[in-house]
């Protein structure tokens, strides 16, 4: 599975699998490490970190969900994970379709929305989660729910249309 985060303008990929309790990353630079992930109390993440000798290293760091997608801030550095087509398109440059996509294959936990249903830009419709990870979809904008293609403990590939949302002027538009 592959990851996407953007540090400044920059989007890079990592190649993430599972590995026991946690993940295996390997960086852009070739290395690997293998990571377990938990959240602290409040909005801290504490990555525990096994580089091969020694103990493990626990790094915390904060972060917070926001439209863009989860920030991260380690060491002075604003990380952003988001799905790939924010993080390619720059979060925010294009028009998105509706079409909320899965950002990576899973399982869907949870589904917060019914057809028809409105929601507001940036609503949670849905979770899903691989290897721990819980990734959240979003509302690309305000709307109503279209459709719901997935439910509760479906698994899911990467791309797979979870939910489409329209807009309300599309939504008026449409003939009864």
């Amino acid at each position: 599975m592959q990851l996407t985060y953007r540090l400044g303008d920059e989007p890079i990929t990592l190649d993430v699998e599972p590995a026991g309790d946690g993940i295996t990353v390997r960086l852009p630079d070739g290395s690997r490490h293998r990571v377990r992930a938990e959240f602290g109390a409040g909005d801290v993440l504490e990555l525990a970190l096994d580089e091969g000798s020694g103990p493990a290293r626990v790094v915390r760091m904060v972060c917070a969900r926001t439209p863009r997608g989860t920030e991260i801030s380690y060491d002075g550095r604003l990380y952003l994970f988001a799905a790939p087509s924010a993080v390619r398109s720059g979060a925010g440059g294009r028009k998105s379709s509706g079409m909320v996509a899965a950002p990576m294959s899973g399982t869907v936990v949870e589904v917060r929305v019914r057809e028809g249903e409105s929601v507001t830009a940036y609503q949670t419709l849905a979770v899903i989660e691989a290897m721990k990870v819980m990734a959240p979809l979003d509302a690309p904008f305000a709307g109503v729910v279209k459709r719901v293609f997935a439910r509760a403990g479906q698994q899911v590939e990467h791309g797979a249309p979870v939910v489409e949302v329209v807009s309300d002027e599309q939504e008026e538009g449409r003939a009864p």
